[in-house]
């Protein structure tokens, strides 16, 4: 199944892609290094962590501690 998981910030902007891809059945993991797609180094505070596959999509709330 296709899956997509981002990091938003509260103000719905995106801040790094965790992974697009394709994959199969199974169990996963990924992590956050707390580095934004650009290289940079995200401020600590609370994001949003957006799962989408499918006809599915979930949204966790996280908190980035430095």
């Amino acid at each position: 199944c296709d899956l997509d998981v981002a990091i938003f910030n509260l103000l719905g902007q995106q801040v790094r892609t965790l992974t697009q891809a394709q994959l199969s059945a199974g169990a996963y993991q990924l992590s956050w290094d707390g580095l934004t797609d650009a290289g940079t180094s995200a401020a600590s505070g609370p994001y949003l962590v957006l799962l989408r596959s499918h006809d599915i999509q979930l949204t966790q709330r996280i908190l980035l501690l430095k």
